[in-house]
C-alpha cells in the first residue's frame, strides 16, 4: 500500500473545510436575511399597534362626545315633555273653561227667549 500523498491530503482536508466555511456563512447571511425580515415585520406590527390605539383614543373621544350629547338630548326630551303635559293641562283646562262658558251662553240665550216670550204674552 502506498503511502497517502500529504499535499493531496491537505488539500482535501482544505477544500472541505473551506466548504463548511462557506456554508457557515451563508447560513449566517439567511439568519440575516430572516432576522432583517422579522425586524421589518415587528416594527410594521408596532406601527400598526400605534395606529390602533391612536384610532382607539380617537373613538374612545369620539364616544364620549357622543355620551354628552346624548345626555343634554335626553334633558332636552324631559323638558320638552314637562312643557307639553303643561301644555296638555292648559289644553283641558281651556276645554272646560269653553264647555263651561257655551253652556253658560246658551242658558242666557234660553233665559233671553224666555224673556222675550214672556213679554210677547203680557
Amino acid at each position: 500500500m502506498a503511502a497517502e500523498d500529504p499535499v493531496e491530503a491537505l488539500e482535501r482536508a482544505y477544500r472541505s473545510q473551506l466548504a463548511a466555511f462557506q456554508a457557515g456563512r451563508r447560513g449566517i447571511a439567511e439568519v440575516l436575511a430572516s432576522e432583517k425580515r422579522l425586524e421589518l415585520e415587528v416594527n410594521a406590527l408596532g406601527a400598526a399597534i400605534g395606529r390602533a390605539l391612536e384610532r382607539e383614543a380617537s373613538l374612545s373621544a369620539q364616544r364620549e362626545r357622543l355620551r354628552d350629547e346624548l345626555a343634554d338630548v335626553q334633558t332636552r326630551r324631559r323638558g320638552l315633555e314637562e312643557l307639553v303635559d303643561r301644555l296638555g293641562q292648559r289644553v283641558e283646562d281651556l276645554r272646560t273653561q269653553k264647555i263651561a262658558l257655551a253652556a253658560r251662553y246658551a242658558t242666557a240665550r234660553a233665559g233671553g227667549r224666555l224673556s222675550v216670550l214672556e213679554s210677547d204674552r203680557r
